[in-house]
């Protein structure tokens, strides 16, 4: 399911709801959630899961042929950790 069809489920299944206030709902919920991360928050949905940032080291290593050593740069990375109850609904 992308980001579409998410809106549009949202809608069909809320006739109350039109489909513009269902791209706007789920725009903030995504903006909320990116922002947090990316302040290196934690956000957990009970039930679904939890996002975070996780941040690798510098990596050294040696070209075997030239033997010159090189540092790649650590990274930052967004990460998601299911729910017990997400894991046991996919199995």
């Amino acid at each position: 399911m992308d980001r579409t069809k998410l809106i549009d489920k949202i809608s069909f299944d809320n006739q109350k709801i039109s489909r513009r206030e269902s791209e706007i709902v789920v725009d903030l919920i995504f903006d909320e959630i990116s922002e947090e991360i990316a302040k290196g928050g934690r956000v957990e949905i009970r039930g679904f899961g939890s996002f975070s940032l996780n941040e690798t080291q510098d990596k050294r290593f040696v070209n075997p042929k030239t033997k010159q050593e090189t540092i790649i740069k650590g990274k930052k990375k967004a990460h998601f950790k299911p729910a017990k109850e997400l894991k046991s609904r996919i199995n």
